[in-house]
């Protein structure tokens, strides 16, 4: 199954018009019934990584990247697409937050991301002493 079977079988899957997708794409219809067609062969990244946000999908899946597993190329775009949706989401949740609790998240990640980078660095100084 190709790229564009797989956006109109996970649109139907989750009751979704192409009108409906189109509007949380930001694209006509008309753009979407191409993606399902098969018209557009070459659909740019950042429009990939809102396709499988839309679609609830993992991009490796609707890239059908499964097969291809000895590109290394094609597993890091499909990474960095898998990667930028989590960031995303974790954003829109962030942002629905009181200011005290996005202050509260921000704040555990600074100290997560400081207790990381001392573990490294007591890690590099026990290296260069061995």
């Amino acid at each position: 199954m190709g790229m564009a079977e797989k956006i109109r079988k996970r649109r139907i899957e989750l009751g979704l018009t192409q009108e409906e997708l189109a509007t949380k794409l930001g694209v006509q219809k008309s753009a979407v019934a191409k993606y399902e067609s098969g018209r557009v062969q070459n659909i740019k990244r950042a429009m990939i990584s809102k396709l499988a946000q839309a679609l609830e999908c993992d991009p490796v899946w609707l890239m059908d990247l499964e097969q291809h597993e000895e590109n290394p190329l094609l597993m890091k775009l499909a990474e960095d697409v898998t990667q930028r949706n989590r960031l995303m989401a974790y954003y829109e949740k962030l942002s629905k937050l009181t200011p005290e609790h996005q202050i509260a998240v921000t704040t555990m990640i600074d100290f997560l991301a400081s207790e990381e980078a001392k573990e490294k660095e007591i890690k590099s100084q026990s290296s260069k002493e061995a």
